[in-house]
């Protein structure tokens, strides 16, 4: 099934269907080790694919943060366990 490029509809599909095969690009991920990865760094240049399985909120002392859940292609020693 393709999906619409809005989260809220990635975000359906992620939770009724399942894992579901995104692009991004690769730049800020290169020095990931775990955490929240801010979306500052991103850009529109597509490079890299990833696999979207999961998505949640947590609260910050600056506000709440959204945030995507997903598996690289690295291997298990990159950000947490892959």
């Amino acid at each position: 099934k393709n999906v619409t490029a809005s989260e809220e509809e990635l975000r359906k599909a992620v939770g009724t269907i399942g894992p579901i095969s995104i692009a991004m690009n690769a730049d800020p991920l290169q020095l990931y080790f775990g955490g929240i990865l801010s979306g500052r760094g991103c850009t529109d240049e597509l490079d890299h694919g990833v696999l979207a399985v999961g998505y949640g909120e947590v609260s910050q002392s600056s506000g709440n943060s959204k945030f995507w859940k997903v598996k690289n292609s690295w291997g298990d020693y990159w950000g947490e366990k892959g």
